[in-house]
């Protein structure tokens, strides 16, 4: 189970941001998903069998029993729940893959979830020091580690060492006509709606109808972002944010702007190759996001992170420090 830093990390994206905004803004257009029926899972969120919630608990995220309805992890999962999904999808591209006459090595759940956990960060950086050099990595960060994991260090070496006409053909067959969206992405941002090729069909027998869309919303989100105290605390973060100039009533608010305005300058462009007035204003904007990812931290510290990990506990017990 993650500890409440990583939690925080994954939810909100002040500390990890949607990838979106980086290599996928050319692609956004693109629709690699399509549609597709569930694989009959339990729907996550839900009422654990054999179980009922407790009416008037002073906990309603917990059963009678004190066992939690919502798991920690991605889609209201457990960390048990969610690697056997995860796995079991894997194995599923790794056949698709082979009948398509491809060599795959399904990827292990320890490794996907090193990938997952690594948004908002950088090697050799702490927490505050990515914060002063890349701000909330929206307009700073293109070589983001979901994207660049690709397939992972075999499948990697296995592409690497094709034709190059096969690279077509494998990372169609793999990802469809979005090559940026592979599982851990589509996991980490409980996102499918992006995927295609073996990736979709794979996901489409282990992942739900409704987790399937783009639309799809974690339950233990929503419970936790409902709770009256989290309600205060995010205004009391906006508050903190009008004090220095920045008129934001949400943190998720934040990365929509800064995600509008990079679209706006790139034009569906890799942000890494604009050049002339393009490339001055994103180097205008880039140093806004650093000033106001710094306060936009500061005030999350201050009014939101102490809230959060009391709300957290309540509904999915001590979680490891």
């Amino acid at each position: 189970m993650p500890t409440n830093e990583s939690r925080r990390a994954r939810r909100r994206p002040l500390a990890v941001v949607s990838l979106a905004t980086t290599l996928g803004i050319a692609l956004s257009a693109c629709g690699g998903g399509g549609g597709g029926g569930g694989g009959g899972s339990v729907s996550p969120g839900s009422t654990v069998p054999g179980t009922a919630a407790a009416a008037g608990s002073p906990n309603p995220g917990s059963t009678a029993s004190g066992r939690a309805v919502f798991g920690a992890e991605e889609f209201g999962l457990s960390l048990e729940e969610l690697a056997s999904r995860v796995e079991s999808t894997e194995a599923l591209i790794g056949t698709c893959m082979s009948a398509a006459g491809f060599e795959y090595v399904p990827i292990d759940f320890a490794s996907i979830k090193v990938v997952m956990d690594s948004g908002g960060s950088a090697p050799g950086l702490s927490d505050e020091q990515f914060v002063a050099q890349f701000g909330l990595g929206v307009t700073t960060q293109f070589d983001q580690p979901l994207i660049s994991f690709r397939a992972g260090p075999e499948n990697n070496a296995v592409f690497d060492g094709l034709s190059e006409a096969d690279h077509v053909a494998y990372s169609h067959t793999l990802w469809g006509d979005t090559p940026d969206w592979n599982l851990a992405r589509a996991v980490e941002e409980e996102d499918f709606s992006q995927t295609g090729g073996c990736t979709r069909s794979a996901a489409e027998q282990s992942f739900s109808t409704e987790e399937l869309t783009g639309s799809y919303l974690n339950p233990a989100d929503k419970f936790i972002a409902q709770d009256p105290r989290m309600v205060a605390a995010f205004q009391a973060w906006s508050d903190c944010m009008r004090d220095d100039g920045f008129e934001y009533d949400h943190p998720d608010a934040i990365v929509d702007d800064l995600t509008e305005r990079l679209a706006a300058i790139a034009e569906g462009q890799d942000p890494r190759t604009l050049t002339g007035s393009a490339l001055d204003a994103l180097t205008e904007l880039q140093g806004e996001e650093l000033a106001i990812a710094a306060i936009a931290v500061a005030c999350e510290e201050d009014h939101i992170v102490d809230v959060e990990e009391q709300v957290e506990r309540e509904v999915f017990g001590a979680l490891p420090s």
